[in-house]
């Protein structure tokens, strides 16, 4: 009568060691994956909004909308509205949907979730801004601001969306024109990485 043969305990502990070599090696491939993939649906995000951007401009006559949040009802050709508060983050979730919904460039991107990058915090519900260069503040007249599609000179250099903090009160983000310093910082998610898209492109900085 045959008896089957069984591990001992030396094979077992080899296994086990063979199983956790691998998994060191598989896990940080794992990991730069799903962190592609997450920078792939910031880009995509950007660049849905940049099409946005441009089918509004198309639709109105070339006028960009405006790249400043406001809770101004007066205001009307914001591409998101401010939710009410100081930073739109300490508003609750559903109010700074609304304020999503309520700006122009939502009848062309009717997704929430294309103004958020997959990243943020579950509070941020919108982490991208238009430069002030669209259609934003012009910083006393120190730097040219384009008012039309017309415009935008070389298009596929000019960026328009940026991922931005969510905390950023006014959905606009701007650089110092004239000088070699930041006025707004860019968020380092993504390992690093941040998301923008120009005119008739997207790029990673």
């Amino acid at each position: 009568m045959r008896t089957g043969r069984g591990f001992t305990l030396i094979e077992l502990l080899v296994v086990v060691a063979i199983i956790s070599v691998l998994m060191a090696v598989l896990m940080p491939a794992l990991q730069r994956a799903r962190e592609q993939g997450r920078r792939a649906a910031c880009l995509n995000n950007t660049k849905s909004l940049v099409l946005a951007w441009l089918m509004y401009a198309e639709e109105n006559a070339g006028r960009l909308p405006r790249a400043q949040a406001s809770e101004d009802s007066a205001v009307t050709d914001c591409w998101v509205r401010k939710p009410a508060g100081t930073l739109p983050v300490e508003s609750p979730v559903e109010e700074q949907i609304e304020a999503l919904q309520a700006g122009v460039l939502f009848r062309y991107a009717p997704n929430a979730k294309v103004f958020r990058c997959p990243v943020a915090a579950k509070t941020e519900m919108r982490t991208y801004s238009i430069v002030h260069a669209m259609n934003g503040y012009d910083f006393g007249g120190i730097a040219p601001v384009c008012k039309r599609i017309q415009d935008v000179k070389q298009p596929g250099t000019r960026i328009v969306f940026i991922d931005d903090y969510g905390e950023d009160y006014d959905a606009a983000w701007a650089v110092h024109y004239d000088l070699p310093k930041w006025w707004n910082p860019i968020p380092m998610r993504q390992q690093g990485d941040g998301g923008l898209a120009c005119g008739r492109a997207r790029r990673v900085l």
